[in-house]
């Protein structure tokens, strides 16, 4: 099963994010016989607690950001002065594409990025979790 991870940068309750992967990965593990696999982007806060917490246990896998597949067009781009914020959601795409479970720690405050990929989830059907801390 391919998982990914999202979450607001800022997020940094690293306790709570662990706590609801271990049960979320246990509760996988009553009814699935599967081999898990990390799917992240490398952004700071909740991908990059997840995924520290669980590069040792599972195979990962990192997409890059679009500037570094495509230095010529965020060259290109640049210096028209055209520079789309969106450029950086076509990585997220990529990602939630790839996954079988998509998990996305939510600490309430508005965040662009976790916010489209709330919605793409939806509009997509993909199956994903989103745990809220409240705190």
């Amino acid at each position: 099963m391919k998982i990914s991870f999202f979450g607001q940068r800022n997020f940094k309750n690293d306790s709570f994010i662990k706590e609801n992967i271990d049960r979320l990965l246990s509760e996988m593990a009553e009814h699935r016989n599967e081999c898990v696999t990390v799917l992240w982007g490398g952004a700071q806060g909740a991908q990059t607690i997840a995924y520290d917490y669980l590069k040792t246990e599972y195979d990962t896998v990192k997409f890059k950001p679009w500037t570094t597949v495509s230095r010529k067009l965020y060259k290109e781009e640049s210096q028209k002065g055209k520079f789309d914020n969106n450029y950086f959601f076509l990585r997220n795409i990529q990602i939630v594409d790839n996954s079988d479970l998509v998990v996305i720690f939510d600490n309430g405050e508005k965040d662009s990025e976790v916010d489209k990929v709330k919605e793409l989830v939806e509009k997509k059907g993909i199956q994903h979790i989103i745990f809220e801390d409240k705190e």
